[in-house]
């Protein structure tokens, strides 16, 4: 019986091994490794709950290390989304180059619906509502955005950019015109 039950353990050894190594990791580390690993699975709901979360200077440096290579642009701004939540670095010009000026499709919304992320928008287009109101990049492509979406991300968008004019309606107006876009269509107020 002795045999046994030595026998058993010795069969349950790497079991046990491989929990307490899995035990030692953060969620964080989990995700960086999913991230990085590139084995199938859904990355990006990896990368929308690593913004949300400390990251260490390992995973740090991995994730910036993932981006220097990566080809993948969606996949690229789906990192620097971390790196401007997580204040690493100047990402956010590199965030608003790589967010796509939508027309008619959008990537951003299907992909993030794919997700297990629960939302009413985007958390990506959350991060280009707080670079809007400095960089007149990220308020066109949200300009654009408005004239091809729908339902809750309009409205979402619309009180995003309306809050945007109530604190600086000469900067808003400059954006639009540069844009070729008629303020008076999207009715803002400046109360």
């Amino acid at each position: 019986m002795k045999k046994i039950l030595i026998f058993i353990l010795i069969m349950l050894l790497p079991n046990f091994m491989q929990c307490s190594e899995i035990n030692n990791k953060t969620i964080s580390d989990i995700l960086t490794e999913q991230v990085i690993s590139g084995k199938k699975y859904n990355p990006y709901t990896s990368m929308l709950l690593l913004a949300q979360l400390r990251i260490s200077d390992k995973n740090e440096k991995s994730l910036i290390y993932q981006y220097n290579k990566e080809k993948n642009v969606t996949k690229k701004l789906f990192i620097a989304n971390i790196f401007v939540k997580r204040l690493i670095g100047q990402y956010e010009k590199d965030f608003i180059q790589l967010f796509p000026a939508i027309q008619k499709k959008n990537n951003i919304i299907s992909l993030t619906y794919n997700t297990e992320y629960v939302h009413i928008v985007s958390p990506l287009y959350d991060t280009l509502i707080v670079l809007a109101y400095d960089h007149e990049e990220a308020l066109s492509k949200l300009f654009i955005s408005l004239k091809y979406i729908q339902g809750g991300y309009y409205e979402s968008l619309y009180d995003a950019v309306n809050k945007i004019y109530k604190l600086n309606p000469k900067y808003v107006e400059k954006v639009a015109n540069k844009n070729n876009i008629n303020l008076k269509t999207f009715l803002f107020k400046n109360d």
